[in-house]
């Protein structure tokens, strides 16, 4: 099934590991439909997703993964402050999470976000 890909998002802390989370526990979080680019989004807003890791205090979120067209990888750096309800872990059709924002051009979305990384 797509639920077992064996994804995982690895949350790190001041460069220590914190958590790993999978499908399962992004599933437990509330999920949050935005519609950005004319389309749906649907999945926990990124603050949730902070939360369940245990980060609470930083100043910086740097979230890597695939950029749109998966042909490279790339980074986005968020200062708290840009952390709303509006930013979300999409669930996509690969069974992975779209980092994506209302405020957030769609050209620098996280297409597969494998790591987040707070400072």
């Amino acid at each position: 099934a797509a639920n077992n890909t064996g994804y995982q998002i690895k949350l790190f802390q001041n460069d220590q590991q914190v958590a790993s989370l999978g499908l399962t526990e992004l599933h437990t979080l509330p999920d949050v439909t935005l519609t950005m680019s004319g389309k749906s989004e649907v999945g926990p807003t990124l603050s949730s997703v902070l939360e369940l890791a245990g980060i609470k205090n930083f100043s910086d979120i740097k979230v890597s993964g695939m950029l749109k067209g998966r042909l490279a990888t790339g980074e986005l750096t968020l200062k708290q402050s840009d952390i709303t309800g509006e930013v979300i872990l999409s669930y996509n059709n690969q069974g992975k999470t779209k980092l994506c924002g209302v405020r957030i051009p769609d050209t620098s979305w996280i297409i597969d976000v494998v790591e987040i990384r707070a400072e």
